[in-house]
């Protein structure tokens, strides 16, 4: 079984911005995650077998949503996962219509649904205590693909490794 979930996948620009900003973070016991681990979330799907997969990945072919671009303005602390993450004061409809088109596609897979309302964020660390009170410019992200990604834990940590990724429209 391998640990999956889709997700917006940033560019290295973007990571480069996301990755200066994480830097500035201080805390005791901080983990900050690796530029290369950063990500949006779109549908965590747990723990699932290689033929899921196959189907997940030959229903995302056929997916067909618009392009998506996120304007990361805040830094948040979210008190039970522990994070420090950026989010977004106002999430495009693009975003909810690719993330409720990806609920669809996987509404009949053995595969974890969120039940929870979705809200975008880019994790920056973990293991946090408190919010960050830092000043930034805002974070602009156009996504033009989306991916499944799986999470493989090493002696080093966790390392998020991309499976395959779809072009969004324009």
């Amino acid at each position: 079984m391998r640990r999956v979930f889709f997700a917006l996948w940033p560019d290295d620009t973007i990571r480069t911005e996301v990755s200066q900003l994480s830097e500035r973070l201080e805390q005791p016991g901080l983990r900050k995650l690796k530029s290369t681990n950063l990500h949006v979330t779109l549908a965590f799907l747990g723990n699932v077998e290689e033929d899921v997969i196959l189907t997940l990945r030959q229903r995302a072919r056929t997916l067909r949503s618009s392009s998506v671009t996120l304007q990361f303005d805040e830094i948040d602390y979210w008190s039970r996962p522990r994070i420090v993450c950026l989010t977004c004061q106002k999430q495009p409809l693009s975003l909810y219509q690719l993330v409720n088109a990806l609920n669809q596609l996987i509404r009949d897979l053995p595969v974890h649904k969120e039940s929870r309302p979705f809200r975008a964020h880019m994790t920056l660390a973990r293991k946090a205590k408190y919010r960050p009170q830092i000043c930034f410019n805002a974070i602009s992200m156009r996504a033009k693909k989306f991916a499944l990604v799986e999470s493989v834990s090493l002696a080093s940590g966790v390392e998020y490794r991309l499976i395959e990724s779809w072009e969004l429209q324009a």
